[in-house]
């Protein structure tokens, strides 16, 4: 499986880009918020799905891990396919999607296009409380590597600073997390 490339921008289109590494040009379908972002010659590091089909396989690529996650959670929903997955994350930033099936916004994710209300209602009942648990799990995670660092002495400015661009994912443990931070706030990071 491929879980992460990282290389130069050699192509892009309007739905693919084309990134080398080590002599290998992967095309990657991308969320169009992350495809209007990268420039050509650019570096970049993707995390990827790879998606297999009857008449071959695709590789979607996103800037964050947990967006890749999303992708795959919601991949999990029925009648929800790679195409329409991608095409709610180009609508929206994951924050927002999130926000709006918390709060049950029918509506809102039904203006993705390719994205009827019933298939969105099917989301919101499917994904509501998958969120709910993976939130809670993050809550707490975070609330344990504040308060390792709280007792280390480290003031809330630079537990604030620790803390940002942290996953909370709950991929890894959480002594992994205080040193990720701990790197972070020492300079390291």
């Amino acid at each position: 499986m491929i879980a992460l490339i990282e290389g130069v921008v050699r192509e892009r289109d309007s739905e693919n880009i084309v990134v080398e590494t080590q002599g290998v040009g992967y095309e990657l379908k991308v969320p169009l918020r992350l495809l209007s972002s990268i420039k050509k010659g650019s570096k970049v590091t993707l995390y990827t799905h790879l998606y297999l089909k009857q008449n071959g396989m695709e590789v979607y690529a996103f800037s964050t891990k947990a967006e890749r996650d999303f992708f795959r959670k919601l991949l999990s929903v029925s009648h929800f396919g790679p195409k329409l997955a991608l095409a709610l994350l180009s609508f929206y930033e994951l924050d927002e999607i999130r926000k709006l099936i918390a709060q049950g916004e029918v509506d809102a994710i039904s203006k993705v296009p390719g994205l009827g209300r019933k298939t969105a209602q099917r989301l919101m009942v499917e994904l509501k409380g998958r969120l709910i648990e993976a939130e809670e799990e993050g809550t707490e995670l975070r609330s344990i590597v504040q308060e390792a660092l709280a007792n280390l002495g480290y003031s809330n400015q630079e537990i604030r600073k620790a803390l940002e661009g942290l996953s909370f994912d709950g991929e890894k443990a959480p002594e992994e997390l205080v040193k990720e931070a701990l790197m972070r706030v020492g300079g390291g990071g």
